[in-house]
């Protein structure tokens, strides 16, 4: 797994937290519809 820090954010960006539905060689598709649910804005 790759880590960056703040300082290589040089664009606005968007995360999406999936704790419990990411696993280990998730598929593009299963990973898309577990983004593309609910949102809710935090700050």
């Amino acid at each position: 797994m790759d880590f960056i820090s703040l300082e290589d954010i040089t664009e606005n960006i968007v995360v999406i937290k999936i704790n419990r539905s990411y696993y280990e060689g998730i598929s593009s598709e299963t990973l898309y519809d577990c983004t593309r649910g609910i949102w809710r804005e935090g700050r």
